[in-house]
């Protein structure tokens, strides 16, 4: 690829008419479900049928043409450390997956981890209660079921114990992916939220994060309720630049690592812009974690003390993972690239559902509106320039009127988050917090 070309690939320009052309994309998946809508609404057994039926098309058709732009056209690649452990993780149904919070696109890598490899498993989310907001991806993670918090515990623990013994009822097994520390913190903006965790640490007696925040364990009782003898743990630092891996070290050859100590000016939290920039890769220490179990759904503070001091010691462990990978490109225990699993790229797969199912939409549309095939393409082609037109302008906008920075975790997210800010005096970061309360450490 020769300077200009890439040059004009990784442009802004380029970038934003990828995630407008993505968001059109995820429509065409977002619109079976709200089709299927109606079907909760049936007395007594709708809402079970719903979740089993969204989530059989999730698994097995949409979330493909979904993950074609970013895996596919664009090259994130994901590395592991251990891919048969996560096979086996996946295969026994229920689980838990905690996650470092380095990104804003964890979720997104995570659904790539549910549709690879011989389990295809669906895949839930903990989340800021704003996701509800954000256009068409936010909505179908919303009636994809997934937990969405108010940060608030007295709060929040209702409704995840709601949420988890529905999905139970239902029998509809997922993975819940979340990430402990519950926020991001973006360099020269949250320092003094780094410096409350530090200072947790202190009090503690324990010395302080170097590379991540301290884990919040309020609430963790009741996601352990979920899945209590399948949780695992991990750590994923980003690099970005087509990086490679040196066959006889295993260490990561060329690329910018983002995923650096809180300290370091030039740490930087990848989004979906980042994504489609392309050439992006993920590096995934993953092992299994024992949490305490022997609770009851309610408030067991015994047990909440327990699971305190086991998440401390799977953060202060992977800390020193994150600290391993940017002073030696790999994590502990890789002794060459075939320590490394690359996850394998469903090319075939996900272009081909991609095609049928802009093919089925175009088909059914024309039929609906008793019109052309190629008035439809137009109609699409229009849509995805409407999309280009605010996506661009109102991300412009949202950085403009805050600190500059793009926090596309879902499309439009830097845009409304901004609005939140400037409007409301919400926090960009912590779940949206009031921004008189956003340095208020929350356990």
């Amino acid at each position: 690829m020769t300077s200009a070309w890439r040059s004009f690939r990784e442009s802004e320009f380029v970038v934003i008419f990828i995630t407008s052309f993505w968001l059109i994309v995820v429509l065409q998946y977002y619109i079976p479900m709200l089709l299927f809508l109606p079907i909760s609404f049936i007395p007594g057994y709708g809402v079970h049928w719903y979740r089993q039926l969204s989530g059989a098309y999730d698994v097995h058709w949409g979330r493909h043409s979904c993950l074609s732009i970013p895996f596919s056209w664009c090259a994130c690649r994901i590395y592991i450390n251990d891919f048969e452990f996560l096979m086996k993780f996946k295969e026994k149904g229920d689980g838990l997956l905690l996650s470092t919070h380095c990104s804003r696109v964890d979720w997104l890598l995570a659904v790539y981890v549910g549709m690879v490899g011989r389990s295809q498993v669906r895949v839930g989310f903990v989340a800021e209660v704003t996701t509800a907001l954000m256009p068409i991806i936010g909505w179908s993670r919303y009636l994809l079921g997934d937990i969405l918090l108010q940060r608030a515990f007295h709060k929040d623990r209702p409704r995840i114990l709601d949420n988890i013994n529905n999905f139970h009822k239902s029998k509809v097994e997922r993975v819940l992916f979340l990430a402990p520390e519950g926020t991001i913190a973006d360099p020269g903006i949250d320092e003094e939220y780094v410096k409350a965790c530090e200072q947790f640490m202190i009090s503690d007696g324990r010395k302080p994060l170097t590379h991540l925040l301290t884990p919040r364990y309020k609430g963790m009782s009741a996601f352990v309720l979920h899945s209590p003898n399948n949780v695992a743990s991990c750590a994923m630092t980003f690099v970005t630049g087509h990086p490679e891996v040196d066959e006889k070290t295993g260490a990561m050859i060329g690329g910018v690592k983002h995923s650096l100590s809180m300290s370091n000016p030039d740490r930087m939290i990848p989004d979906l812009h980042t994504i489609f920039r392309g050439g992006m890769a993920a590096f995934v220490n993953i092992h299994t974690l024992k949490l305490y179990n022997e609770g009851s759904d309610e408030i067991d503070e015994a047990g909440a003390k327990k699971i305190r001091e086991q998440l401390i010691q799977d953060q202060i462990l992977k800390d020193g993972w994150m600290r391993t990978f940017e002073e030696t490109g790999k994590f502990p225990g890789i002794k060459s690239a075939s320590d490394w699993t690359l996850f394998p790229a469903l090319h075939f797969r996900m272009n081909a559902t991609l095609i049928v199912h802009t093919l089925v939409t175009i088909k059914t549309s024309a039929w609906l509106f008793s019109c052309s095939d190629m008035k439809v393409v137009h109609a699409i082609i229009g849509i995805i320039l409407l999309a280009f037109a605010i996506h661009g302008g109102s991300h412009k906008i949202g950085q403009w009127t805050t600190d500059g920075r793009s926090r596309e975790s879902l499309v439009g997210e830097t845009a409304i988050k901004a609005f939140l800010n400037v409007v409301f005096k919400r926090s960009m970061n912590q779940g949206g917090k009031p921004k008189e309360e956003e340095q208020k450490k929350t356990k």
